[in-house]
């Protein structure tokens, strides 16, 4: 079908014109995404678990930074925000005493003030050499020029374990959290 529609449409050049009214909005895409398995200086309490934060920062070591406020001196995650100060979702897996986690983002879209990050959790499984240590996986959204009003943000994650076998699905796809929060002008 798809060919025949090619040799019906050779020749023509197609211009976009205006989406019906009632037409849903633009997919907003994010600039950059960033994952690493991060460690947060100060902290090793495993009961920190999987979060969805806005924090601010400009460039990766302020996001990072705000992240440790957070989770180690107990500051509040942001609710409101401006995209001058520079605004971030930050998809925070928890606190594993060895290396091999991960979190690795596969696509981030809003439509309609509803932002839909998904992601893949990796863990170690059987003949898999690790690290010894404590590691926190991170992968952070920056959201710049998101417009200004109400946004919710949802998590999908699906669970995989590599193994010396290869990979395999642990969890299909699955809402894990969200949040609310405000752009401001």
């Amino acid at each position: 079908m798809v060919t025949s529609l090619r040799k019906a449409l050779a020749g023509f050049i197609l211009l976009p014109g205006k989406p019906p009214v009632n037409a849903p909005e633009t997919p907003y895409v994010p600039e950059e995404t960033i994952s690493k398995a991060c460690a947060v200086r100060g902290l090793s309490d495993k009961d920190k678990s999987l979060a969805l934060y806005l924090l601010e920062g400009r460039d990766e070591s302020d996001v990072l930074r705000n992240l440790r406020e957070v989770l180690v001196e107990g500051t509040a995650p942001l609710k409101k925000g401006r995209n001058t100060e520079g605004l971030n979702l930050c998809v925070f897996r928890g606190v594993f005493g060895c290396g091999g986690y991960s979190v690795d983002l596969r696509s981030v879209r809003c439509v309609n003030g509803v932002i839909e990050i998904e992601c893949d959790f990796e863990e170690p499984g059987e003949g898999i050499r690790t690290t010894a240590g404590f590691t926190q996986p991170a992968s952070i959204v920056r959201l710049k020029g998101l417009p200004q009003g109400k946004y919710q943000a949802k998590l999908f994650v699906r669970s995989l374990q590599r193994s010396s076998a290869g990979v395999k699905e642990l969890k299909p796809r699955a809402e894990l959290t969200q949040t609310t929060f405000t752009v401001l002008d």
